[in-house]
């Protein structure tokens, strides 16, 4: 009986050892979420969906705003303004700070919702995604994230899979795919697919996400500056985006107004690269992140004049 318990003993050290070194060699390639859960709460962020995410560089921006952004920039799947961005925000934000700076991204499809006939305004996915299911957003390790996530495929934690994906400590998510014109044209294609029979016809604003949106932008006023940006995107998306909100500018006018600046940049389409027609290309985000940073250092500075 002394040796099965020895033994056993024995077998669940290792396992704990084992489980302890993929956990530390946890890195930016391991997950495309991961590290952004393993950090302080921060002071000064970047919101949105996959655009802002992929688009917006902290460490370009902070060359020309005095402060450290941090992306906390998701998925339309994930992170659609909504109740459960808004609680997974509240978590990250730091409470005490009061001087930070956030960069808000928003477009007609993070204001969305698919329409169903039972709960197009009752209940919408993400409440059964990973950041509705992520109650702790500031640990390192962040144990109860990688068994709710990596649930039997711990060993995808030192031996990721995919390395075009490489997220970094400030949150930007570095996405390296082949550039030429033959890989572009498919992934543009395929996305143009996507959202013409997917997402346009299944889709319709949401007085919900427009609350939630605004809520978000109140809370945020709360604990410093906030600008709005509307990132850009091939102009066929773009063109669909007005399909879906004709009236887009009037219906984010009300939350405009209470902040500290708005950059519209969806008709400077043709000035970007994109990797699929709606995500920047990193070197086109470097650049639209550097125009991004000058415009809130200018708005800055017109405010204390």
């Amino acid at each position: 009986m002394g040796r099965l318990v020895s033994q056993t003993v024995l077998y669940s050290v290792i396992v704990a050892v084992v489980f302890c070194i993929l956990v530390s060699g946890a890195n930016g390639y391991s997950d495309a979420f991961y590290l952004r859960f393993t950090t302080p709460p921060q002071s000064s962020m970047i919101l949105g969906t996959s655009r802002a995410a992929q688009g917006l560089l902290p460490q370009v921006l902070d060359q020309y705003v005095p402060t450290k952004f941090f992306n906390y920039s998701f998925t339309i799947a994930h992170s659609p303004y909504g109740e459960v961005y808004y609680n997974s925000i509240l978590h990250k934000l730091d409470s005490r700070s009061k001087n930070g700076i956030f960069i808000v991204a928003v477009d007609p499809w993070s204001l969305s919702a698919v329409v169903t006939r039972d709960s197009f305004e009752s209940e919408f996915p993400e409440a059964h995604l990973l950041l509705a299911n992520t109650k702790f957003v500031n640990l390192n390790p962040n144990i109860p994230y990688i068994i709710q996530n990596f649930k039997g495929k711990y060993y995808t934690l030192i031996a990721p899979q995919k390395r075009e994906l490489l997220l970094h400590d400030n949150g930007w998510l570095e996405v390296s795919v082949p550039m030429d014109s033959e890989s572009v044209l498919r992934r543009t294609t395929a996305k143009f697919k996507e959202y013409k029979e997917e997402n346009l016809p299944n889709r319709k604003i949401s007085a919900t996400r427009l609350k939630y949106f605004a809520k978000t932008i109140d809370t945020l006023k709360k604990h410093g500056e906030v600008y709005i940006v509307r990132l850009p995107a091939h102009s066929k998306i773009i063109e669909m985006e007005h399909q879906l909100a004709p009236n887009f500018d009037s219906l984010i006018q009300p939350v405009v107004a209470k902040v500290n600046g708005y950059l519209d940049l969806a008709k400077q389409s043709e000035s970007y690269v994109y990797t699929d027609g709606n995500h920047l290309y990193k070197e086109s985000g470097a650049k639209l992140s550097e125009k991004v940073g000058q415009w809130i250092a200018q708005q800055r500075s017109e405010n204390k004049e």
